[in-house]
């Protein structure tokens, strides 16, 4: 099973982000200092549900009527993604930054885990079934890609003291990096399994090196609001969000395994490939035989960055009810445009509660909740953007976020 799954990974496949889904709140009131920490853990599918996922990262049988049901769910195009993700941000609104009484100054850090794939249904196929099950047939791999990078940041940065606008200079450790995609594949079986012919046309990248830092980045972060006046003289604050846009060098360059080959395998069953020995050991036959060509480039890349345009909600806003909607965008084939409209209802001045819909991204159509609770200076929030698949085997997704914000 173990090198089912890393056959999987390899013909699965650019970074995942996520709605950050407790909605970000425009406060124009003047306080000296903030502290906002927030986290994020999901993980979000097209066409994997949990009591499959589950069972597969935690352990457990694998039925082949959970297998013959999950493959039904899939279509020609399938996105898993893997979101984790922690930030500590500290704001100073009592000193005046560059000598001008507008300007605070803010600094953050954080943590993030981000992965994701595009893969086709014959890729899972192949990998949980077999090439047995593709007997006088061809499977389909084309279009199938991969990425994973984990990465550290620190950030220094200016906030407007009114309208809480605020970019930031961020430095970046890049701890792990992998993608890899196949432009053209094809797995095909005679009839009677005794001969296979493989064609392959992409490339495995990854970070060389054994070390906690294996490149350093330089990026910004941007938060942008511009308030407008909407229908009943109501004011209305669209937001411009950008985040982690920039580039990471890698110290020792990445290693990159190129493949363009057509090969005909007789007498070789498909799930020889995986096994005990990795399919890019150098001693490993296989690499010569599919032409497998090993390069190490040094290479500057883009971070994983994502942009997002959308009205939030006003914290000085009097009505019980607001809204607040937008979308977001990733430079990634692996993630479509993420569409996301929500309810925000203030309940009393000490519990806020709304509910969220998306559309796109990774996954479907979810929907999700959270709650947010303030007392005095503290305002703590928890939600989820998939309620269904917090509480049913049969959704596509978790997702737990928390925010914890103090102002003095």
């Amino acid at each position: 099973m173990k090198g089912k799954i890393f056959l999987f990974l390899i013909l699965l496949a650019n970074f995942c982000f996520s709605q950050q889904f407790i909605p970000v709140q425009h406060d124009t009131t003047f306080y000296s200092h903030e502290i906002i920490l927030t986290g994020m853990g999901e993980v979000s599918s097209s066409a994997l549900k949990n009591e499959f996922t589950n069972k597969l990262i935690y352990g457990g049988f694998i039925s082949d009527q959970i297998k013959n049901q999950t493959f039904d769910k899939h279509k020609n195009v399938n996105r898993l993604g893997l979101d984790i993700t922690t930030e500590l941000e500290y704001r100073n609104m009592k000193v005046n930054a560059f000598r001008n009484e507008k300007i605070g100054f803010l600094v953050k850090g954080g943590y993030s885990i981000l992965g994701s794939a595009i893969y086709t249904k014959d890729a899972f196929g192949l990998a949980f079934y077999g090439n047995s099950s593709y007997l006088g047939e061809t499977a389909d791999l084309t279009g199938s890609q991969f990425s994973f990078i984990s990465f550290q940041k620190v950030g220094f940065g200016i906030i407007n003291k009114k309208t809480k606008s605020n970019i930031s200079l961020n430095l970046y450790n890049i701890s792990d990096f992998n993608n890899g995609f196949l432009r053209n594949g094809s797995v095909t079986t005679n009839e009677d399994g005794t001969s296979i012919e493989v064609k392959l046309d992409g490339a495995l990248n990854s970070a060389v090196g054994n070390s906690f830092s294996k490149g350093i980045g330089l990026g910004v972060d941007c938060d942008y609001r511009i308030p407008f006046i909407g229908t009943n003289n109501k004011k209305v604050t669209v937001q411009f969000l950008a985040k982690n846009i920039g580039v990471a060098n890698y110290y020792s360059g990445i290693q990159q395994y190129r493949v363009d080959s057509s090969y005909v395998y007789d007498g070789l069953k498909f799930k020889q490939i995986y096994g005990d020995k990795s399919l890019f050991r150098d001693d490993f036959s296989l690499l010569d035989s599919l032409h497998i060509e090993k390069v190490v480039q040094k290479k500057t890349l883009f971070l994983p960055g994502f942009l997002q345009v959308g009205k939030i909600v006003d914290d000085n806003n009097l009505s019980k009810w607001q809204s607040f909607f937008g979308i977001r965008l990733y430079p990634s084939l692996t993630f479509s445009p993420l569409l996301f409209i929500g309810a925000h209802y203030k309940a009393n001045k000490w519990l806020e509660v709304g509910t969220q819909t998306t559309f796109g991204g990774f996954s479907n159509f979810r929907i999700g909740a959270y709650s947010n609770i303030r007392l005095k200076n503290w305002a703590i929030g928890i939600a989820s953007q998939d309620v269904y698949g917090m509480i049913s085997k049969k959704g596509f997704g978790q997702s737990l976020l928390f925010r914890v914000r103090c102002k003095i």
